[in-house]
């Protein structure tokens, strides 16, 4: 979310993990949006995000990237604010005057990004559009406009359909109004449990298949994201909180992802084996997505045993 360096919230830490571990899960966004067809292992490649506003403040966009040979721009916000159009031409601006291009009539030109907004909320209010009006010194003008993605309109299908899993951590923001109540009515919470066993189930068929580690890889740490968002969105909702985040780190592929790892190595030995679920997990520790005590005992290890057996790594 666009902001000044040094603030965040759990939306923009979830939406900042996932460009930075899997930046390809921005590409059907970027497809959706702006009617693209790049292919969904294109290179995504990241661009500096800091600014400085007049009072040499730093600013940070929440992303700017290239895909082929097109900028793009994308914020994501939690709430709907009528002042981010401006702010988002700001960037744009900022962005386009450090790449100026000279043309052959020695004239310049300043090229903005293709820019747009994830609301991650919206109300009967919220537009599919923002535009800000530029008058120039000439008296002529031009609108910019701004399209906002909004997120609570996009089905579990959709999600699935399309490849927009980027959105998935944020689903559960549509029970917003409803978190009070399924706190305490049971058979409203059982529906919710049911959904998200349905979207873990979902999330192992795309990407848990045979020999695929990176897609299982995925799987986890997505499941992580949704756990945390989740847990931050019922923080004052115990019972929900809870039963969420068991489906999410219950689901089958959690396990799927360890056991490929070790089952892999079992033609070539136990010992083989064991160092790949070793080298696995030791990932997820060093990335602070599970403890040391919970990579030992997926792998029936002492907390003693796993750390000699990493030591053995190196």
């Amino acid at each position: 979310m666009h902001k000044r360096k040094g603030y965040s919230t759990p939306y923009d830490d979830a939406f900042k993990t996932m460009l930075e571990k899997f930046p390809q899960l921005i590409i059907p966004i970027i497809n959706e949006q702006f009617n693209k067809n790049y292919a969904l292992d294109e290179e995504v490649e990241f661009l500096d995000k800091e600014m400085h506003e007049a009072d040499n403040q730093k600013v940070v966009a929440d992303s700017i990237f290239r895909i082929c040979k097109d900028l793009y721009h994308v914020e994501c916000q939690s709430n709907p604010d009528s002042t981010i159009a401006v702010r988002i031409l700001e960037y744009d601006f900022f962005i386009s005057v450090k790449a100026p291009v000279l043309d052959k009539d020695d004239v310049y030109e300043l090229r903005l990004p293709k820019s747009c907004v994830l609301y991650l909320r919206h109300n009967s209010h919220t537009k599919d559009n923002m535009e800000v009006k530029v008058w120039f010194n000439d008296d002529s003008h031009f609108t910019y406009t701004v399209p906002i993605i909004k997120v609570q309109t996009y089905t579990k299908e959709e999600i699935f359909e399309k490849n927009l899993f980027m959105l998935l951590p944020f689903y559960i923001m549509r029970y917003e109004k409803e978190s009070a109540e399924l706190n305490y009515n049971a058979e409203k919470l059982h529906l919710l449990v049911d959904e998200y066993k349905d979207i873990v189930n979902r999330m192992n068929e795309a990407f848990c298949t045979e020999n695929d580690t990176e897609g299982q890889r995925l799987c986890v740490e997505l499941q992580v994201i949704m756990k945390k968002v989740s847990e931050y969105f019922f923080r004052n909702h115990e019972t929900v909180r809870s039963q969420i985040g068991g489906v999410l780190m219950g689901g089958t592929c959690w396990k799927t992802f360890e056991e490929e790892c070790i089952e892999q190595g079992i033609e070539q030995g136990i010992e083989q084996g064991i160092k790949r679920g070793v080298d696995a997990l030791c990932g997820l520790v060093k990335d602070g997505i599970i403890t040391e005590e919970i990579a030992a005992s997926k792998l029936n290890m002492s907390l003693k045993e796993y750390r000699e057996a990493v030591k053995r790594l190196k």
